[in-house]
């Protein structure tokens, strides 16, 4: 609880430093969306507002067109927040499917529509206490995570903010210009690789060190986006998070941001299941073709892993299914638990 206080206030306080320094910017923010595909451009539903807005309140802000560097490095914070304060879910795993998400690697067919499929406008995942998450060797202590359409390239991302123990919110996007999405991945890394070029730094270092910094963060957040994912509010509820919807107003139909946060506790009974799971004696099985010398194998953990595929009628609408299939133990005597899915609201 103290921890869980701890990060609501800090996420408080960066929405109350970028009021502060631009002010009326959530309203402003808002009134774009509001006129979004009237007196401003369309964009897709997924994207509470582009960047390009936030750009646009600091330009205006300071009376200049062409944002210096100092002011460029708003954007990304105050996009993100724009729009994790409509909802401002902050998303508490179990500790043991935390650790097994971060591990499992992005291996497969993992379409970008996956994405789409985010709970909300933007979601902020904590991380576990104890557990020691860097990227790039600062200490993270949670992300946000959120759809982006870039304007000018016509073109959709996913972006992540990083909530450093330093105080800083560090940004990375990942532009979603392919089918899957281990090959945006790769076209990201070879961004990096120019820039390291550009920087006069070994391009070669940059292959498996950026890979390895960007999947366990992506795995975990694809967490939000499978099918039934085990999410309750903090009370042990099965509401699930959604978008608020419209309100009618005298002035017309309006997006109200929410009032509190809300916690989300994430995968707190499949963790359990997980612990239960991994009962390391050997079966009698096992012993007994030991004793037969018969081949027998090994026990070992078969390592977790996504497992995505299409239903639906191939002329007709087709709907995406993402599974996560946690470790299982192999010629083990484990009691393995049975993990169930949960049920959707049929609301949803």
């Amino acid at each position: 609880m103290v921890k869980e206080h701890i990060t609501s206030v800090r996420l408080q306080n960066y929405l109350n430093q970028y009021a502060a320094k631009y002010p009326s910017v959530w309203r402003t923010v808002d009134d774009f969306r509001q006129d979004r595909g009237i007196e401003l451009p369309t964009w897709p539903d997924w994207c509470w507002c582009p960047l390009s807005g936030a750009y646009a309140i600091i330009s205006n802000h300071i009376k200049q067109p062409r944002l210096p560097t100092e002011y460029v490095a708003d954007v990304a914070p105050l996009g993100a927040l724009a729009a994790w304060r409509m909802t401002r879910g902050i998303y508490r795993y179990d500790s043991d499917l935390f650790q097994a998400l971060w591990n499992t690697p992005l291996e497969g067919n993992l379409p970008i529509e996956i994405l789409y499929r985010l709970p909300e406008w933007c979601v902020y995942i904590a991380v576990p206490e104890g557990e020691n998450c860097k990227w790039f060797g600062e200490h993270v202590l949670g992300w946000f995570a959120h759809l982006e359409w870039d304007v000018q390239a016509k073109r959709a991302e996913l972006r992540f903010l990083f909530d450093t123990k330093a105080g800083q919110l560090i940004a990375f996007p990942l532009h979603l210009e392919y089918t899957q999405l281990q090959e945006c991945v790769f076209a990201a890394l070879e961004v990096s690789r120019k820039n390291m070029v550009y920087q006069g730094l070994d391009p070669s270092l940059a292959t498996q060190v950026f890979v390895e910094q960007i999947n366990p963060f992506l795995s975990v957040l694809l967490y939000l986006c499978a099918d039934s994912p085990d999410i309750t509010d903090r009370h042990g509820r099965k509401e699930k998070p959604e978008k608020p919807q419209p309100t009618k107003t005298k002035s017309g139909s309006r997006i109200f941001s929410a009032g509190n946060n809300t916690a989300w506790q994430v995968g707190y009974r499949i963790g359990a299941a997980l612990r239960r799971g991994y009962t390391p004696d050997v079966s009698p099985e096992v012993d007994a073709a030991a004793a037969l010398n018969h081949a027998a194998p090994r026990p070992h953990i078969r390592r977790a892993h996504w497992h995505a595929y299409w239903t639906g009628p191939r002329p007709g609408p087709r709907q995406i299914i993402l599974k996560w299939l946690p470790p299982v133990p192999i010629g083990a005597g484990a009691l393995i638990a049975t993990i169930h899915p949960v049920e959707k609201d049929p609301k949803h």
